[in-house]
């Protein structure tokens, strides 16, 4: 049965998830600022812009949150609370969020399984259904399809809804794509949803063709394997102030910190958002810090995301969502700078090959 679902049938969907237990949490406007919030109401999202401002991964990994208590008990005790998981995880719906934001959580979560599973992300996903809607609309930051996702991936989502409107946010009707069983459970539990089978836009494929691949990836990886010391990366990042804005709105950035807030009789331990691009990011209790200078911070960012994390789990660490480009107070966008190195490797290789002849 092909299912579908319509911009007037979103009031009846948000009403019968809260019944059904979920916090409901789609994009909407606060004081012109596109976020994720928890609603109560479908007159609340706003579905209109291209990309929010932040994407939903603190539904995920939480900007800061209390992993235990701790309190002295008598002379020699101390009693520890640990999170419980009704705390840690509310059954929950993310609604709204484009492909390149609910591939974030699948991506990230190689790191969050690789030698300690992280409880807390973890938990997170598994009670968290992503409802992703294919984009028929896109700008000059996107690049989704340089790093080897697409306008409709449905990668990271639990349903994907195919907008069958041009326009991004247009009253109209949705495809329903069921990826996951978690998805269809989560439709069995709901209401809103309609039997139909409505025409994809064809500004999808418009959206496709306009979103060439930026670069090779596969070319730009293998300069990154031999070129850590390259002169590109004394001039590449001159710009960069290292305000760490890059790292706060990215999808797939998961570097955090876990710190204790308290007194001898009592207190709390944290975990929070941290950032590569903050200098005290790698800075040791001895003084010594091995990345100094913010070429040594922004070069690990980007090998990172495009060397270190394919080696180690066969993946992307980016979803080319573009919100480095659009948010960033000088301009420096992840795509423009790849962009750069596939140059480079290019003239590299053709002048190698000359040379050979």
């Amino acid at each position: 049965m092909t299912i579908s679902i319509h911009t007037d049938d979103f009031k009846t969907l948000v009403e019968s998830s809260k019944k059904a237990g979920y916090r409901f949490v789609a994009p909407v406007d606060e004081s012109g600022i596109r976020l994720f919030k928890p609603i109560d109401r479908a007159d609340r999202m706003y579905l209109s812009e291209i990309q929010s401002r932040k994407s939903p991964k603190e539904y995920f990994l939480a900007e800061t949150e209390i992993i235990l208590n701790y309190k002295r008990k008598g002379k020699h005790g101390i009693d520890v609370t640990e999170s419980s998981d009704e705390k840690i995880a509310p059954p929950t719906v993310v609604f709204g969020c484009r492909p390149c934001d609910a591939a974030g959580p699948d991506i990230i979560r190689s790191v969050m399984t690789w030698d300690y599973d992280d409880q807390f992300f973890l938990e997170r996903k598994r009670k968290t259904v992503v409802i992703a809607i294919a984009c028929v609309e896109a700008d000059e930051a996107c690049y989704c399809t340089s790093v080897k996702l697409a306008p409709d991936s449905d990668v990271g989502a639990d349903i994907l809804l195919i907008p069958s409107n041009e326009k991004t946010g247009a009253k109209q009707e949705y495809l329903v794509k069921v990826v996951t069983e978690k998805g269809q459970e989560f439709i069995d539990k709901t209401s809103g949803w309609r039997k139909g089978n409505p025409i994809p836009s064809k500004a999808l494929d418009e959206v496709k063709k306009y979103l060439e691949p930026a670069f090779d990836y596969d070319r730009v990886k293998k300069w990154l394997d031999a070129n850590f010391d390259h002169d590109f990366w004394k001039t590449a990042t001159l710009a960069c102030i290292a305000c760490g804005t890059c790292t706060y709105v990215c999808p797939t950035c998961h570097c955090f910190d876990i710190v204790d807030e308290g007194s001898i009789d009592g207190g709390c331990r944290y975990k929070n958002w941290d950032s590569c691009m903050m200098q005290q990011f790698t800075m040791h209790a001895s003084g010594h810090n091995p990345r100094p200078l913010k070429t040594n911070r922004f070069r690990q960012r980007i090998m990172h995301k495009f060397r270190y994390y394919n080696d180690m789990f066969d993946r992307i660490l980016c979803s080319g969502c573009g919100r480095c480009q659009r948010h960033c107070p000088t301009d420096i966008a992840l795509k423009g700078l790849l962009n750069r190195i596939d140059k480079i490797a290019r003239e590299e290789s053709e002048t190698a090959g000359a040379v050979k002849k």
